[in-house]
Formats: structure tokens, sequence, C-alpha cells
């Protein structure tokens, strides 16, 4: 069961000499030259050192036995033939060391045969697993990505990291008018975390200057020089502005209305304007007519014709 299983890992290494097994004798042949030329081969090493690139497959190649990578199939036959019950004449093949990672086993540097698959100094070592460690939250930035906390392996790359993709934190901007002194924009939209934007500036208009007249202030209004205004805003160049003058008041004695004209109680008026205070009009008394006949004359008075007056 043992050989059984240590099999999986050298089951693709094959020693090929013919294409059918040979007789003992033949076998028996074999590894003779085969322990001739391991010793041929130890004594060039003890005096002339390892060549370069040398390799158990080029030796056994330069002997005419090839070592290569078998089909399935053929391991199994090799196998069944192997356990016919005959004895076997061993011939190891060497399988370097593997370490373990964390989901694969690993195993010493061992020998097998390459005819019966029993083998030699066969140790296997566990999977080591995962050897994790913890990774803190990075927030991601509008050009690189973070990600949430996670675990990861210190001896492979086996994590449990979910990338949260780099974005911009896009607000929205509606457009506004440029004015004189101030630029405009189109709508558009800006990250409130970084530079990125896609505003593109209106140049601002500049002043539109007219000429205004000078305005003399009166009792109740102000008034200027002659001054400057945009007619775009409220910008005034050279202004001066007057104060305005307030009342010159003045008494005013009662009248009394006629039959023409109006008349009024005493109060007073301003010098400058028609603003009057504690004034009361009084209506014209329209004329009290009296109506006269016709007069005919006589030797001492002269006539006249019928008539009419105001008595007031």
């Amino acid at each position: 069961m043992k050989n059984e299983q240590n099999a999986k890992h050298h089951e693709g290494y094959v020693v090929r000499y013919s294409k059918k097994r040979g007789s003992r004798g033949l076998r028996a042949l074999f590894t003779l030259l085969l322990v001739l030329a391991i010793g041929v081969a130890a004594a060039a090493v003890a005096l002339y050192g390892v060549p370069e690139n040398f390799s158990i497959d080029g030796m056994l190649k330069a002997i005419g036995v090839g070592v290569e990578k078998e089909p399935e199939a053929l391991v199994k036959t090799e196998l069944l033939l192997a356990a016919d019950g005959e004895a076997c004449n061993h011939l190891y093949v060497s399988v370097p060391e593997k370490a373990p990672t964390c989901t694969d086993i690993g195993w010493d540097a061992y020998e097998f045969c390459h005819y019966c698959k029993i083998t030699k100094n066969y140790v296997e070592h566990e999977a080591l697993g995962h050897d994790l460690e913890d990774v803190a939250a990075l927030e991601e930035t509008c050009t690189e990505d973070g990600h949430e906390s996670y675990v990861q392996c210190t001896r492979c790359d086996y994590n449990t990291k979910e990338v949260i993709p780099a974005t911009h934190l896009i607000v929205k901007v509606s457009a506004k008018a440029p004015t004189c002194t101030e630029v405009g924009y189109d709508p558009h939209e800006y990250c409130s975390r970084c530079d990125y934007t896609t505003r593109v500036d209106i140049d601002a208009f500049g002043h539109a200057m007219k000429d205004v007249a000078a305005k003399d202030a009166t009792c109740e209004e102000i008034g200027w020089d002659a001054y400057q205004v945009c007619s775009r805003c409220s910008l005034k160049e050279d202004y001066v502005e007057h104060e305005a003058l307030g009342h010159d008041m003045k008494d005013v004695a009662a009248k009394d209305a006629t039959c023409e004209e109006i008349g009024w109680n005493a109060h007073e008026a301003c010098d400058r304007c028609d603003h009057k205070v504690g004034y009361e009009e009084r209506e014209a008394l329209g004329h009290a007519i009296k109506n006269v006949d016709l007069q005919l004359p006589t030797c001492e008075n002269a006539g006249f014709g019928a008539y009419e007056y105001c008595e007031r």
C-alpha cells in the first residue's frame, strides 16, 4: 500500500531499454552494465569534478538507456509486470526533494525502483496551510483603488482582498451668467476631494458706461454733479451727491376769497416750492348778480338799457 501511495509522485519516470521487457538474464546483464557505468562516472567525478550539464538522464542515454515521461497506461503496465511474483533486480531512479507549500505536500529527496516502484528514504511533509495576516482597510482615492480589511498569506499569493475602484466624488453645479466683473460658467461638475472639474469659464463682460447729466437738489430730493454709470450694474464713476435742501418756510397772511379768486387762511409756505403748512383754501364766491330794467330818457335824465351787475 505504501508503495502504491508513493507511486503517485514518481509514476511518470520510466527507464526504457527495449520495447518489451526482457528475460531475467537480460535484466541482470543490463543491471551489471549500469553498475559499471556508475562506477566509471564516479571515478571521473573523483578525478575531474562534476562536468557541466551533468545529469542522470544524460548518463543513462550515453549507454543507450533513456529516462522519459511516459503515459499513465505504460506505468500501470510496468506495475502489473512487477507484481507477477518474480524477484526484482531494482533499478533505482532519484527523485529530488520538494518543499511543501501552503496547499501541496512536499517530500525529502528519495529513490524508487523503476520496475516495482518500491521507494527508499521517502519522507512526506504535510502541506503547510496558509500563514494569514490581517491587512487594514484602505480608502480609495480619485486615482487609486482601495479595499476593505482582508487577510493574506505571507508565503503565497492567497488573499481575500476585494478592490474598491477609484472614483471621483462628483458635485453637480448649475450654470451662472457672467457679470461686469465676475466670470460665469455653463452647467458642469467637479470632484469634492481633488481638482477634477469640467468647468469652462465665460469671461466677465466689463462695464458699459454712459453719461448722466447733473441735477440740482430740491427741497425734498437729492441732486448730483454730472457722472457716468454702468448700464448693466450699479457702478458709478465721478459721482458726487448733493443733499436735499429742505424747505425754506415763510409766513403767508390770510386772503379773503373774491367773486372770481380763491382765498386762504394764514399759513406757512416754502419759498422754493409749493409745500404749505396749515393751509386751508376758500373757494371763490362767485358774482352776486343784480338785474336792472330798461330806463327811458326824460327831459332831465338820460336813459339806459336793461343790464345786470354784481352787488359785491
